[in-house]
């Protein structure tokens, strides 16, 4: 059996034991990651070029699953998400949301987090909460941030 597909979600739930245990700002820790790498210029402009300059801060990112989820859920529904760190936080959701990934055309991140909210919405409409919560959990997430 190969465990290495659990590997992952065990470290998020780790993370997240350990969050509600000491009461860690992850707002802060996670802004901070996503700061050091933008903070150091890659030898292009692709942003592939800076995650993997920082790889151990990017898998890192990965660890606080629905932590940076709705962080970067909350800057993308502010907006404006057009340069580099829309660049960076797009594939970290498209790591951890699996299941919530959408063959979506955009000019930018922020176009592109546009169109999987409408899709989101769209598949709130064609499901109960119940079954969204249980087999799409980052929809279930954003939805909710969406009605709040």
């Amino acid at each position: 059996m190969d465990s290495r597909k659990f590997v992952l979600q065990q470290t998020q739930e780790c993370y997240a034991q350990a969050i509600a245990a000491t009461g860690l700002d992850t707002d802060k820790v996670i802004g901070s990651l996503i700061e050091t790498i933008c903070s150091n210029p890659a030898q292009s402009s692709n942003s592939w070029n800076y995650i993997e300059e920082h790889p151990i801060e990017y898998r890192e990112l990965t660890y606080y699953g629905r932590y940076i989820l709705k962080y970067c859920f909350s800057k993308f529904l502010k907006g404006g998400q057009t340069g580099l760190c829309g660049h960076i936080m797009r594939p970290i959701i498209d790591d951890i949301a699996l299941e919530a990934q959408f063959k979506l055309y955009a000019e930018t991140e922020q176009e592109y987090f546009d169109a999987r909210k409408d899709a989101a919405i769209s598949i709130g409409k064609q499901h109960d909460i119940e079954w969204i919560e249980m087999h799409q959990p980052a929809i279930y997430l954003l939805l909710q941030m969406i009605n709040e």
